[in-house]
C-alpha cells in the first residue's frame, strides 16, 4: 500500500502537469477513487485563486479568460483530446468498427473542431456571467465534480474492444462499491456547502456521465481513455453551468 503523499503524488501527476515526479499508470488506476479529492483540490484551486486575485491588476474579463486558460492548461489538455477524438467517432458513420477505428486514429475532424470549441465557449460564457465568489466556486465544484463523473463513468464501464488505458481504470474501479461511496460522499459535501447551485451543478455532471456512458456503450459497445476523459471534459461545463441557475 503507497504512503499518502505517493498517493498524491500518483494522482497528481497522471491529472495534471503539475511536477510532483513519476509514477504509474497502475498506482493512479488503483487509487482513482480519490481523485475528486485530491485531483478536485490540486487542479481547481491555483485557478481560484487567479480569479480572485487577477481583478486587482486586470479588467473584465480577462480574469475569466486568464484563469480558465491556465485551469486548462495545468490538466495538460488530455481531456480536450479525449473529447475531440469521441466527437468525431460520434459522428461517423459506418460499422461500430469503423467508429472504434476513428476513436483511435490521429485525424482531427470537424466534429471535433465544433465541439470543443463550443464547450470551451460555454465554460467561458459561464464564468463571464459570474461574480467573483461565485467563479471561485466553480473552480472547486467543476474540479471534483468532473473527475467523480469520470469515475462513476469508470464502475458503469465496461471497457470496449481494444481499449487499454481506459481497461485499466475501469477494472480497478470495479467491485469497490465502498470506496466509490466516499467519493461520492466528499463530492456531496463539497456540493452542500455550495449550497442548491453546487447540487445542482453535481446532478448535471452525472447526468451527463449517464448519457455519455449510455451512447458509448451503444455505439462503441463500451468505453475507453477517450470517452472518459470526453466525460470529464463535458461534465466540467456542465457543473460549470449549474452555478448560473437562478431561483426567483
Amino acid at each position: 500500500m503507497l504512503k499518502p503523499i505517493e498517493i498524491i503524488r500518483s494522482l497528481v501527476s497522471f491529472f495534471t502537469i503539475i511536477p510532483v515526479g513519476e509514477s504509474s499508470l497502475n498506482e493512479a488506476a488503483n487509487y482513482f477513487y480519490l481523485a475528486p479529492l485530491i485531483v478536485g483540490l490540486t487542479s481547481g484551486v491555483p485557478p481560484a485563486i487567479l480569479v480572485i486575485v487577477l481583478p486587482y491588476c486586470l479588467r473584465s474579463p480577462l480574469p475569466a479568460i486568464v484563469s480558465y486558460t491556465f485551469y486548462i492548461f495545468i490538466t495538460g489538455f488530455h481531456h480536450l483530446d479525449g473529447l475531440m477524438d469521441f466527437a468525431d467517432a460520434l459522428m461517423a458513420k459506418g460499422t461500430r468498427e469503423k467508429r472504434i477505428e476513428v476513436l483511435h486514429d490521429r485525424y482531427i475532424g470537424s466534429a471535433a473542431v465544433a465541439t470543443v470549441f463550443l464547450n470551451l465557449s460555454l465554460a467561458f460564457g459561464v464564468l463571464l456571467t459570474l461574480s467573483t465568489e461565485a467563479a471561485f466556486k466553480v473552480y472547486i465544484a467543476a474540479s471534483t465534480f468532473s473527475v467523480l463523473a469520470g469515475v462513476t463513468a469508470s464502475y458503469l464501464g465496461p471497457s470496449m474492444t481494444g481499449s487499454k488505458l481506459g481497461k485499466i481504470f475501469i477494472e480497478k474501479v470495479k467491485g469497490r462499491k465502498g470506496k466509490i461511496a466516499f467519493a461520492f460522499l466528499y463530492s456531496t459535501i463539497i456540493a452542500l456547502l455550495f449550497g442548491v447551485q453546487g447540487v445542482i451543478s453535481l446532478i448535471l455532471s452525472q447526468a451527463v456521465s449517464l448519457i455519455v456512458v449510455y451512447e458509448a456503450r451503444k455505439v462503441f459497445g463500451g468505453l475507453n481513455g477517450d470517452v472518459i476523459g470526453a466525460i470529464i471534459e463535458l461534465s466540467r461545463t456542465a457543473s460549470m453551468f449549474g452555478f448560473t441557475v437562478q431561483f426567483r
